[in-house]
């Protein structure tokens, strides 16, 4: 039931359900999640409504507390590097700031190779809110 509020159209019924995914991967374990969970709720990334990319964003963020380093890094992160060339600029500008709250939960190798040339792309982005919140991801890269 709560995958299909993922797909809400207002606002804080996907809050809520992003909460409730993150609160099912805590009470049932992220290996649980990870095969029953994660492939259903991810797929809003692949909308074409992009309210809902952008759910697929915070929910990234929201489980990147709760799943461990090979979750994060296996498929979280890959679904917010994904989506630095979405045709809308409210969220790539989105994806630098998930990015900015991986980064440190990440290697700082993972951070170098993956993380900051993909930032580095979003700050010569042509939308100025693109530009600006990736250069402030980029100053956490360290």
């Amino acid at each position: 039931l709560c995958v299909r509020w993922l797909r809400d159209c207002v606002y804080t019924i996907r809050e809520s359900a992003i909460e409730n995914v993150r609160r099912l991967t805590e009470l049932f374990g992220v290996n649980w999640a990870a095969t029953k969970l994660f492939p259903k709720v991810l797929q809003t990334r692949e909308s074409s409504n992009y309210l809902f990319r952008l759910t697929a964003l915070s929910t990234v963020a929201s489980l990147s507390a709760v799943v461990g380093t090979e979750v994060l890094y296996r498929t979280l992160l890959p679904i917010a590097l994904g989506m630095v060339t979405d045709s809308v600029p409210n969220v790539r500008f989105n994806v630098a700031k998930t990015l900015q709250q991986l980064i440190p939960m990440l290697d700082p190798g993972m951070v170098a190779t993956q993380v900051k040339p993909k930032l580095l792309v979003l700050s010569e982005d042509t939308d100025k809110d693109v530009q600006y919140f990736a250069r402030k991801a980029l100053q956490s890269c360290g």
